[in-house]
């Protein structure tokens, strides 16, 4: 290992960071560094004159009261350029912050905790011992074959593809990272050396002592007391997790399926299930008659015992893996801070193997929490160390007696792990307040419980608000979602801020991400009235800080402006509900979300949907895929069979897609035969692509079987890698399962079956013949056409929730937007007008989307808005310039003023806007120009908007920037203040002149 190290770093040295000028701080700059000598020459020189000194000025000499100011300038003249470089720093760095920089800056976090005693927080979490036990040198080499036996090639390559994900990981104490290891694996010594590696660890059921080291880092919960005030993650090497990955996945298999109340860290559950099966008990018939508790385990992690752990294997996967895991749990050396420990209990918290060594130690628990004796039911839900138990019963004494059964035998499989639980941070609670107030009562009446029972009408788990309704939890997503863009509008000014693509990354990887987090348990809250407001709300709020606008402007106009450049956050929820009950083999859809799909547009919510399951398949010896350089035949032999295929997709507006593949097969003289199938179900065109080479895998097969010639190849031919590539995917689809089936029978009867990549529309034969005849397939339009009806894809799914959604936009449009003043603008801002309009706007400056808006929503810095308000005085709206129309930024656009009629016909460059002559009266043909000049794309509006449209000022505040109308008292300061800077320069040039 040692060697492994030093060859690591010694090939990719570390990058050496540029050196800053003058001080560390990131602001500084060579004209900061010039101006500091400056004032020190001027404060030398002063000092000078003070005691009587020369003033190094030769025969020229200043008086004490030049010097002072003098001074005093170069002070000023200092101290200002700090602050415009601090300025121009940070306005530098918030334009260039990608969506990860973002969601860092506006998560809320903890505060640090500096102080801790390193030897309390080891003896806490870790134990006392500080020296490795000596392990026997010799294991038995007989554990291969109960182990699964050597590594695969497909084991290694599904471990490979996740790793090679994680890049710029932190590496371990080797300073060896993903990246390393995944050039090592692709090597073809380091290869085989690794290989060798991890079947001598299977072997001889020995972990390795060098793979055994971790580096303790403390995160801050921001709440307990000493040592509960952090949680320790353990990094660990590369190398090690890339050992436990691979023992992770057997594991997995020999212990076998988990019961199914056990969710965290288990193959096909996540958080998401264990909500939804809440959620499922929540909306059943007896929802009044139960009770929710969840049960605290104090720090379960890190002091599980390891015996515990390797009982629970042995018994689920065998002695073999009993042996394996003793040797990985044993001997750990934990590091913090120049301290060492031995790890006598716990897991790391940061591997890959541990957490799913606790999941598996709680099935246990998980078969005894799971009673029903008549008096009540228990029914336990597991996620890691959060323990739920949902109990039934018909009285209040019996919910009782189920909580006191549920507590006592979550209490005895602690002890069993040498854990301990708080009973008085145990949470009850019961939708039905009647019931709820019955059970307190029974707990009163009834001595001796023992058991701290503090009834809520909710309760927090995983996350998730439970209630009696999910709007709560909605609710509460909602407000944390609209703080997060609190904090982000602090990013930016008036005129500057983080990117548009960026912010609308963040939006999407961090708001709404974490805005519909569980969704898939409360998505038929998404139709809910307060739901739709709160997200109306959001989006309006992302909209103005994209667009910079200030906070009167109208939620109804700001939300459609959001949704006009990026999906809208219910179409995204609806989405993720519809694919997760309709195209999920292990999920059955209940009757109430079948009716909720169908509400949103989905036809036949009732039917599965095409799905993906996780499979290992092993292609066939006589099985080749190949894509090389695209060259393909244009003739095959008499023992060769060669087939062309290709899809076709045809999108229709307001229909299902018309989707069809097609095959040309070749012989010795050319081609022989053509087919067109057309399919059904909404396909898509990798299930076109994936038809066509189905078909020519039947074609191959009915060859074969009429014995016709023998077969010594067969070559299919098509122009997508995609679909190529698909055919041996780990989640593959049922019409994949299908063709891989048809494949096997063809390699079975020993013909060489050979999938190529052919380069498509390049004048090869078979493939132009191929094309045509998938487009007739998909048109239709002959009667000898082969159907093939194929599974319901997710993307047509998502395309008739699109559509729904869509119209239901537009409805609610109609009704909130009808009032608002855009309508003045005989705009009509329908969904593909917007669309059209506002991503365009994206690529402007902050000033110029901002001044935009303001035309939309008359929401500007003009007398007409103004006016309206008692905070400015009831001031008059006429227009400033004509003095007869309420003044709007719209109003410009027909203003009769000398001043707008010079602002819309500028030549001193060019045109602006272009007024045609005509009879009609000024506002009719303004607004017709108006409309030209935000549908049409006229160059000249944002120049316009600038030149006319005044400015407002920013104002810092709690809130971040704020913007404030700039008028007369603000217009003068401004100007004064500009008057005494260019009175300032103008003097220290005339002494220096003078000098």
């Amino acid at each position: 290992m040692a060697s492994i190290r030093s060859a690591i770093c010694r090939s990719t040295p570390k990058q050496k960071t540029p050196r800053r000028v003058g001080t560390s701080a990131p602001w500084w700059n060579r004209n900061l560094e010039a101006k500091r000598k400056e004032l020190k020459i001027a404060e030398q020189k002063l000092k000078n004159a003070r005691r009587g000194l020369p003033t190094g000025l030769g025969s020229c000499s200043q008086s004490l009261d030049l010097l002072i100011d003098n001074t005093k300038a170069h002070k000023r003249a200092y101290f200002n350029a700090i602050k415009n470089a601090k300025l121009v720093y940070y306005r530098e760095t918030a334009c260039s912050l990608t969506s990860q920089d973002i969601g860092r800056r506006t998560k809320a976090r903890a505060p640090k905790k500096e102080d801790y005693d390193v030897k309390e927080i080891l003896d806490y979490y870790i134990g006392t011992q500080t020296e490795r036990h000596a392990t026997p040198a010799i294991r038995c080499p007989n554990l291969l074959d109960d182990l699964g036996g050597a590594l695969s090639e497909t084991e290694i390559k599904r471990v490979v593809k996740k790793i090679s994900q994680k890049k710029g990981k932190a590496p371990g104490y080797d300073q060896v990272t993903y990246e390393h290891l995944v050039a090592g694996i692709s090597s073809p010594v380091w290869g085989k050396q690794l290989e060798a590696l991890v079947n001598s660890i299977l072997e001889w059921g020995h972990f390795p002592s060098c793979l055994k080291r971790c580096d303790l880092f403390l995160l801050s919960k921001g709440r307990g007391i000493g040592p509960r005030a952090f949680r320790p993650v353990s990094l660990t090497s590369v190398l090690s997790k890339y050992v436990e990955m691979l023992l992770k996945d057997r594991l997995e298999k020999a212990c076998g399926q988990a019961p199914p109340g056990v969710f965290g860290f288990t193959a096909g559950r996540s958080t998401s299930t264990a909500l939804v099966e809440v959620a499922r008990e929540l909306s059943g018939s007896g929802k009044e008659d139960l009770a929710i508790a969840t049960f605290d385990v104090q720090s379960a992690f890190d002091k599980i015992s390891h015996r515990h752990i390797i009982n629970s294997i042995g018994r689920k996967a065998g002695r073999a893996w009993q042996h394996i895991i003793e040797s990985f749990l044993t001997g750990h050396t934990i590091h913090l801070d120049g301290e060492q420990r031995v790890r006598t209990r716990g897991i790391s918290q940061g591997g890959s193997l541990s957490p799913v060594l606790f999941a598996i130690s709680t099935w246990d628990l998980d078969n005894n929490l799971t009673v029903d004796n008549g008096d009540y039911q228990i029914h336990p839900l597991i996620y890691a160390d959060d323990v739920l138990a949902i109990i039934r019963a018909l009285t209040g004494r019996g919910l009782l007696r189920g909580l006191k059964a549920a507590t006592e035998i979550v209490g005895r499989a602690a002890d069993r792990a040498d854990l301990a639980t708080d009973p008085t941070k145990h949470n009850v609670c019961c939708p039905s307040e009647y019931h709820r107030n019955m059970l307190q009562e029974a707990a009163a009446i009834e001595p001796g419980n023992g058991h701290h029972l503090a009834v809520k009408d909710s309760l927090k788990w995983l996350g998730a608000r439970i209630s009696n309704s999910w709007e709560n939890h909605a609710v509460e997503a909602i407000a944390k979602s609209l703080a997060t863009i609190g904090q982000c509008r602090k990013l930016g000014g008036s005129s500057w801020g983080p990117a548009v693509p960026e912010l609308i990354l963040f939006w999407k990887q961090q708001i709404v991400s974490s805005l519909l987090y569980g969704v898939e348990a409360w998505g038929e809250s998404l139709d809910s009235a307060k739901v739709i407001k709160g997200i109306t709300r959001l989006e309006a709020s992302m909209a103005k800080l994209i667009y910079g606008c200030i906070r009167s402007t109208p939620n109804a106009l700001m939300s459609k402006v959001l949704q006009s450049i990026t999906e809208p956050v219910r179409t995204t929820g609806r989405k993720r509900c519809a694919k997760f009950w309709m195209h999920n083999p292990d999920i059955v859809t209940p009757t109430h979300w079948q009716k909720r799909l169908r509400k949103w547009g989905v036809k036949d919510p009732h039917l599965k949907r095409e799905s993906r399951t996780k499979t290992d398949w092993q292609a066939p010896s006589r099985m080749k895929i190949n894509i090389g350089s695209g060259s393909a035949p244009s003739t095959s032999t008499e023992d060769q069979l060669v087939v062309f295929t290709d899809g076709s997709l045809l999108k229709v507006p307001n229909q299902t897609n018309k989707t069809g593949a097609g095959l040309a097969t070749l012989n010795q003289l050319g081609v022989a035969s053509l087919r067109s199938i057309r399919l059904v179900g909404g396909a898509n065109i990798c299930q076109a692509e994936l038809a066509g080479v189905a078909e020519a895998a039947l074609l191959i097969e009915e060859t074969i079987a009429r014995n016709e010639r023998p077969l010594r190849e067969a070559q299919i031919w098509l122009d997508s890698r995609a679909a190529i590539q698909s055919i041996t995917s780990d989640s593959p689809t049922p019409q994949i399962v299908r063709l891989r089936d048809t494949l096997e029978s063809i390699c079975a009867s020993g013909t060489l079956t050979t999938i190529s990549w052919v380069r498509g529309h390049c004048g090869t034969t078979g493939n132009e013949l191929s094309d045509w005849a998938a487009r007739k397939g998909g048109s239709g339009t002959s009667t000898d056409i082969k159907v093939v009806r194929v599974e319901t894809p997710v993307s047509h799914t998502f395309e008739e929730i699109r559509k729904t959604m869509d119209k239901e936009i537009e409805g609610i449009w109609q009704k909130r937007g009808s009032p608002l003043a855009v309508n003045r603008l005989g705009l009509s801002l329908g969904l593909i007008q917007l669309r059209s309009i506002m991503r365009r706007t994206t690529r402007w400056s902050k000033i110029q989307r901002r001044k935009f808006v303001e035309l939309l929503s008359y929401h500007g810095n003009v007398r007409g808005f103004k006016g309206r308000s008692k905070r400015y005085g009831n001031a008059t709206q006429q227009c400033r310039y004509c003095g007869r129309e309420k003044e709007t930024i719209a109003h410009f656009f027909w203003c009769n003023s000398a001043r707008m009629r010079r602002a819309r016909t500028d030549n001193s460059s060019r045109n602006i806007l272009e007024v045609g002559p005509g009879n009609e009266p000024d506002k009719i043909r303004g607004l017709r120009l108006l409309r030209k000049a935000v549908c049409e794309r006229n160059s000249g509006l944002n120049k316009f908007l600038t030149k006319v449209v005044p400015d407002w000022i920013p104002v810092t505040g709690t809130r971040g920037i704020q913007l404030k109308p700039l008028g007369q008292e603000e217009l003068t300061l401004r100007r004064a203040r500009k008057a005494r800077t260019q009175r300032f320069h103008k003097r220290e040039a005339s002494n220096h002149t003078d000098s």
